[in-house]
């Protein structure tokens, strides 16, 4: 063989242990990549099987995931003979004024009750007042015209459109070029 034969082989021979070497650093990756998808495929599939008593408590030594899994709680089991928390105050109290409304016969709807009793409840507190006070207070009180709830709502939505409603106007801002510009318009034409 010539000496530039020899040459050329060398090169080829040195290239392909290049190659060799890149392409088993490659494998090696992939099979790590491979080895994190598999562990978190498993991860998963452990956290949705139901875990058992049996189970010993000290991790096995193959065990290549980063962190233990928290354990769900489990739902708490009422017992539907158990005895109902006390009511408190306001309920007391509307319970007692609508018992109060129907014995006497002039009882109207459950909200306009309530309606009724948060009346009561914003002139004195709960426990002063007397049966007698209650169904003379029912006599003059009438119904208002639109509720605390709905005032609230439209209260709300007022807010959120801002100036459209009148009510109060935006902060800080001023009149708009658009504004100005139609005063303008208006007050050139008299």
């Amino acid at each position: 063989m010539s000496a530039e034969l020899k040459n050329t082989v060398a090169a080829l021979q040195t290239k392909v242990a290049y190659l060799e070497a890149t392409l088993a650093q490659m494998m090696e990756k992939a099979a790590k990549k491979q080895a994190k998808k598999a562990a978190k495929f498993i991860n998963r599939a452990t956290l949705s099987l139901p875990q058992s008593e049996n189970e010993g408590d000290a991790t096995d030594a193959t065990d290549t995931t980063p962190s233990t899994p928290k354990k769900k709680k489990a739902k708490k089991v009422r017992d539907p003979d158990a005895p109902k928390k006390a009511p408190n105050a306001w309920i007391v109290f509307t319970m007692r004024v609508d018992a109060l409304l129907k014995e006497h016969g002039v009882a109207g709807k459950a909200v306009e009750n309530k309606q009724f009793a948060s009346a009561l409840k914003t002139k004195k507190p709960y426990d002063e007042w007397a049966d007698e006070e209650i169904l003379t207070e029912k006599a003059s009180w009438t119904k208002p015209e639109v509720s605390k709830q709905s005032q609230a709502k439209s209260d709300a939505e007022a807010a959120s459109t801002g100036a459209e409603s009148g009510s109060k106007p935006k902060k800080g801002r001023g009149p708009s070029k658009k504004t100005k510009k139609n005063e303008e318009v208006v007050a050139e034409v008299p």
